[in-house]
């Protein structure tokens, strides 16, 4: 019984249901999704073959629509360019669709769209689909788009009826701009900026267009054969109709679709002797489209361009004093404008510097493309290059790998090359530096046998800057000899005495040994004891160093004759008299030196009415006069110094001064002080053939006595 009743339950609900679905209307048991519509707007020009924006219907299921109905109407005063329309396909690219008979027309149509499982895209941008845009069309271009969507399961799904804005008049234009403008001189082939014409619709230059492009005067000329036309990504092109005078004439043969292009024009020109530097400006013109702008633009420049000379400092190698095959730091130059065929560049090295042999022809060493080596001249000292071809940057030249040799009278620091020709300025293109760093203590000699010279240091600039088993050498100058063999040590080792020689009296050789790779060398030579004779000059000893350690040039090769040149010279002794001598006294010391030795007095240096007084036997003994050639006579109260043949007399509280018996006048006289003569040092060291001087700030005299 249970179940009986619940079985009747179940038939009433049921019979309920299907009274209300027969209460709602036929075709609205499932509702149909709306289609969304977009559009674009295209800008358009009064003229033919125009294209316009497009419309898009869009569903998530174009399952249930079997077919859609679009109707179009172009506005007054747009038509479609080819007439009547034909080819459905040109407006409805991504469905099957068909024109419904009989509603083909020059300003609209009717079509029956299939759309399959695609989107329908109402399209009006090729063939059939472009339109004619005249004068009397309003500025927006209102096209009305009906559309009917028939449902699959009967009815319509929906309905579209809109005016959509396809097109806007925009008045076109063909801009004209230039690149940077090339920098030249006079003569021919001469390359110019790239010429760009650029529209900003498509269409804006049309077919058998006219394009005229004049040069300043007839100082320039075309050169037709290098007329190069780039044709445009969609289709824009041209060709060369022919050159009247100063004007270059330009002919389109093809037009811009589905967009806007532009034109790109590579030329060369001639340019005249004559021709003014500066500027030089293209005039662009169309005489049969107003669209095209009027303009000059400047595509070269005549004169000098600024120039940049560069050099890497990271590049090259180590230029050695005397050494040969080496290589200056790579030299780039940057041009503000542009290196043209003809350009001459002349490379000069400072003194002491040469371009190697390789350096002298073309080929032999890696210079640029584009650049003819002309070779060497004035004693090898310059390097002549040409540009005569495609450089890889027409802005840029970069010279590697130029090879020199360094001579041994080069000068140590910076090498500064100039460039001169059509290119001028310099650069730090090196740097030459010493293998070793030379000094040498001095000491005072007298002539004679047996003197002791000072202490000669090299010191390695670098690491592996000497090599073992290389030789150097020191020579003496004239009237100078060695007496016995200097001391040589490497980083405190003596280097044996088979290794070293003194076959001439006046040089001494040595061979090195016991260097290392892995530091810096220290080379002392000590020991050095000199025989002089009559023919030394008093003054410095220089001696002159060289061998090759230190000297790289080729013994058989060009420079045999700088390979034994010295590279160093260096003071190691100083000759002076055997009588010369300094002596220094101190206002208010009661001592005094004789060549840096100090002696004691009795009596100090004083100062009186602006005078410093000193003791007159002091000074005597500093000046040479011995003891026993020092007198005084008490009766008459006078003095008399002796010294080889100069006899000095003064007396107390007397201005008169004799030197060999010839009467001088003081301006003070002698005066006694704690039981000495004292007098202003001037008078008593010149009188024995001293020269004085008094540093105020060290209250200090000083007499020098050669």
């Amino acid at each position: 019984m249970l179940k009986a009743r619940k079985s009747k339950k179940w038939i009433s609900i049921l019979v309920t249901l299907v009274f209300l679905f027969s209460l709602l209307p036929i075709g609205a048991a499932f509702a149909e999704e709306e289609v969304k519509v977009t559009y674009t707007t295209a800008t358009v020009s009064e003229d033919v073959y125009q294209t316009l924006g497009y419309v898009k219907f869009d569903m998530e299921d174009w399952a249930s629509i079997s077919a859609v109905y679009i109707t179009v109407e172009l506005p007054s005063g747009v038509v479609f360019t080819k007439g009547t329309v034909n080819n459905v396909a040109d407006f409805f690219p991504n469905n099957t669709a068909s024109f419904l008979s009989g509603t083909e027309a020059d300003d609209g149509f009717t079509a029956v769209v299939t759309p399959g499982n695609n989107d329908i895209v109402l399209a009006f941008n090729q063939g059939d689909g472009q339109v004619t845009v005249k004068e009397s069309a309003a500025d927006d271009i209102v096209v009305k788009v009906t559309a009917k969507a028939l449902s699959v399961y009967g009815g319509t799904a929906w309905n579209v009826d809109e005016e959509y804005v396809l097109g806007r008049k925009g008045d076109a234009k063909v801009t004209v701009t230039a690149g940077t403008p090339e920098t030249i001189k006079f003569g021919t082939q001469k390359s110019i900026a790239k010429i760009t014409l650029t529209e900003n619709q498509k269409g804006a230059l049309k077919q058998d267009d006219i394009i005229e492009l004049e040069l300043p005067s007839d100082l320039f000329a075309w050169v037709q054969s290098d007329v190069n036309i780039k044709k445009g990504p969609y289709g824009l092109n041209a060709s060369v109709v022919g050159i009247v005078d100063e004007t270059l004439k330009l002919k389109i043969t093809g037009t811009s679709n589905p967009f806007a292009d532009k034109l790109e024009i590579e030329a060369k020109i001639t340019v005249l002797p004559g021709a003014p530097e500066g500027e030089v400006e293209v005039a662009v013109s169309s005489p049969t489209n107003d669209d095209v702008e009027e303009k000059s633009v400047v595509v070269a420049i005549i004169g000098d361009s600024d120039v940049t000379i560069t050099a890497d400092e990271d590049t090259g190698s180590d230029l050695y004093l005397a050494s040969e095959d080496v290589t200056l730091y790579d030299i780039t130059l940057e041009s503000s404008g542009t290196f043209s065929n003809g350009t001459d560049i002349i490379i000069t090295l400072p003194e002491g510097i040469e371009f190697d042999a390789d350096m002298d022809q073309s080929g032999a060493w890696s210079e640029p493309n584009g650049i003819t080596n002309r070779g060497i001249f004035d004693d090898k000292q310059k390097l002549w290059l040409e540009v005569t071809g495609t450089l890889d940057d027409n802005d840029k030249i970069e010279l590697k790998g130029i090879k020199v040799n360094v001579l041994p009278n080069a000068e140590l620091g910076d090498v500064i090359v100039e460039f001169s020709g059509d290119v001028e300025g310099t650069v730090v293109a090196g740097e030459v530096i010493s293998r070793v760093d030379v000094s040498a203590t001095t000491v005072d000699v007298t002539v004679g046998l047996d003197r002791e010279a000072g202490i000669i240091t090299l010191v390695e600039t670098g690491k592996k800057a000497l090599s073992n088993n290389q030789n150097i050498w020191i020579k003496l100058p004239n009237g100078v000899e060695f007496n016995g063999t200097p001391k040589v040590e490497v980083d405190g080792k003596d280097i044996k005495a088979s290794d070293k020689n003194t076959t001439d009296d006046d040089v001494f050789e040595f061979t090195l040994s016991n260097l290392t790779d892995t530091k810096i060398n220290t080379i002392v030579i000590s020991d050095i004891s000199l025989d002089l004779d009559s023919r030394v000059n008093y003054g410095d000893i220089t001696v002159k160093i060289g061998g090759n350690a230190l000297n790289k040039m080729d013994l058989s090769g060009a420079y045999k004759d700088e390979a034994d040149d010295e590279l160093y010279k260096v003071a190691i002794a100083k000759v002076v008299s055997a009588t010369a001598r300094t002596a220094t006294f101190v206002l208010g010391s009661s001592s005094y030196t004789v060549n840096g030795t100090s002696y004691a007095m009795d009596v100090a240096a004083y100062a009186k009415n602006g005078r410093t007084y000193l003791p007159v036997r002091y000074v005597a003994y500093a000046l040479g006069v011995d003891a026993e050639n020092i007198f005084y006579d008490e009766a008459t109260k006078t003095v008399t110094l002796l010294k080889g043949t100069t006899a000095v007399q003064l007396t107390i509280g007397s201005n008169v001064l004799k030197i060999n018996g010839i009467s001088l006048t003081m301006d003070v006289a002698p005066e006694v002080e704690s039981g000495r003569t004292m007098l202003p040092f001037r008078f008593i060291a010149q009188a024995l053939g001293a020269s004085v001087s008094y540093d105020d700030a060290t209250k200090t005299v000083t007499m020098n006595l050669e």
